[in-house]
């Protein structure tokens, strides 16, 4: 997730959960949160652990929490595994940011990419996951 945004167009999101805890019935364990920059245009929308999706906008308008978020640095941010002393819990909430810029592994000619797509086709063969790549 490291580097500089781009100007063209780009998503991040953020996630919260993954635990065991309860959630609201016919709702998810996770809560999200995508924003999404093309050229100068931008969207929002929280997905709540209820069911649902909602737009969202931010109180400052788009240009300045876009550069706010530059300005955070969340595109520098490493992932956890590179970081000296981490330890990963069993369980709990947890917190994940995902930067998108480009296409998905379906879209790209990398051997980690095939190998991905590979164990998303084994798991939705054998117990039925339904995961778009």
């Amino acid at each position: 997730m490291r580097g500089t945004p781009p100007t063209d167009s780009c998503e991040i999101r953020v996630w919260a959960g993954f635990g065991l805890q309860p959630y609201p019935e016919g709702g998810h364990p996770l809560e999200g949160l995508a924003l999404r920059r093309d050229g100068d245009r931008f969207s929002g929308m929280r997905f709540p652990r209820a069911p649902g999706k909602v737009e969202v906008a931010p109180i400052s308008g788009w240009p300045a929490f876009w550069r706010s978020l530059v300005a955070s640095r969340i595109f520098d941010l490493p992932d956890a595994t590179e970081l000296r002393g981490y330890r990963l819990g069993l369980d709990g909430t947890r917190n994940v940011v995902e930067y998108r810029h480009g296409g998905g592994p379906a879209e790209q000619d990398l051997p980690e990419a095939k190998q991905f797509l590979s164990l998303l086709d084994l798991l939705r063969r054998e117990t039925g996951f339904d995961a778009e790549p």
